[in-house]
């Protein structure tokens, strides 16, 4: 009896501290995606940051995002993955990457194409503003990993552009 009781309190025990760790803390005034128009990070980020899969019904569609891209100084080389933010001030990626973050990165079914894009993207951010807005059209993704066993999969939105054209700034 002894041995049940300890089990169960373990067991309890063990889910308390997984919510209190893994549970995440939503903002409430979100809002829905806009499919016509472009919508800010913020809003993209956490619709799509969960634990469940319950929002992966619209992965592969066509999505824009608006927000402020990271300068390709801190890509370490490689244009293939950029971070787009929410806030200027916050492009800075020497400091932690903040949660509302998104990543955009180039993307073909074929390598050949695929290292144009990346070749093309390179030779645009090499002549953009980066203290302008950037606008991005792409396909959204999600991306899940666990988190060390103890929390359920993490999803995080990412978005992949085929054209180069599809990325502006204003």
């Amino acid at each position: 009896m002894k041995r049940t009781i300890l089990f169960l309190t373990a067991i309890l025990l063990l889910f308390a501290a997984c919510d209190k760790d893994c549970k995440i803390k939503y903002p409430k005034d979100l809002k829905p995606i806009d499919w016509e128009n472009y919508n800010d990070v913020r809003t993209v980020f956490w619709k799509y940051y969960t634990h469940e899969a319950k929002n992966q019904t619209d992965e592969g569609k066509e999505i824009m995002v608006s927000g402020w891209l990271s300068h390709p100084k801190y890509y370490r080389g490689n244009t293939k993955t950029m971070l787009l933010f929410e806030d200027f001030s916050k492009t800075d990626v020497n400091d932690p990457i903040p949660k509302e973050s998104i990543y955009i990165r180039c993307y073909s079914n074929r390598i050949d194409t695929l290292i144009n894009i990346c070749s093309d993207l390179t030779n645009k951010l090499d002549t953009c503003n980066f203290m302008k807005k950037c606008y991005v059209k792409g396909i959204l993704k999600i991306d899940c990993i666990t988190m060390m066993g103890r929390c359920p999969e993490r999803c995080m939105p990412y978005i992949l552009i085929e054209n180069v054209d599809n990325i502006y700034f204003k």
